[in-house]
């Protein structure tokens, strides 16, 4: 009988092997890594916040094997994290992390909107914060130099996907962002 092999671990390889090229292709160019945060409630109004943590190519080892150590693996989700004390102590333990001068190249980026009535599933504010780190970190204000690789967690669905390569391109298209951005 053969044994199973579930889809996930098939589908980790193979993002793993997409950003093993991607590296190589960026050479000894910092990488942003992005990634969200929100808040919704009832009666309030909600915000969404998209940061972006960029990493010197020659750190990224170093500062990876960091994080796994203070979240104790490879999952960290913040916005399940805040909700739990210990996750906030977490969370506080990796901005400081991240914070240390200790020859650490890193630098972390975030930005925020408040969200639309309309704006019920977040995407327009996501939009909005993916325009803005895109540009600032493409652009010439980065603080480290130019960045034209940027990771994101995959997207839950295809059309989710579609969006956000649409606000890439309309980043392109608007001047915000070069061609060369992957």
């Amino acid at each position: 009988m053969a044994k199973y092999r579930p889809r996930i671990r098939e589908q980790a390889g193979a993002s793993t092997r997409a950003l093993t090229s991607v590296y190589s292709y960026n050479g000894d160019r910092p990488v942003a890594y992005l990634d969200e945060t929100y808040r919704i409630e009832a009666g309030t109004s909600g915000y969404y916040v998209m940061s972006a943590v960029v990493i010197e190519s020659g750190q990224r080892d170093f500062v990876r094997d960091g994080i796994k150590g203070i979240v104790g693996g490879n999952y960290w989700h913040t916005t399940d994290a805040l909700q739990t004390e210990v996750g906030r102590r977490t969370t506080c333990e990796l901005l400081d992390y991240l914070n240390d001068p200790e020859d650490r190249e890193v630098c972390l980026i975030a930005h925020q909107r408040r969200l639309a009535e309309n704006d019920l599933r977040w995407e327009e504010a996501r939009a909005a914060c993916l325009k803005s780190l895109l540009g600032h970190l493409n652009g010439s204000g980065s603080p480290m130099g130019q960045v034209d690789m940027f990771v994101l967690e995959k997207r839950l669905n295809q059309s989710m996907v579609n969006r956000d390569a649409k606000t890439k391109d309309e980043a392109v298209q608007a001047g915000l962002v070069s061609k060369q951005a992957r």
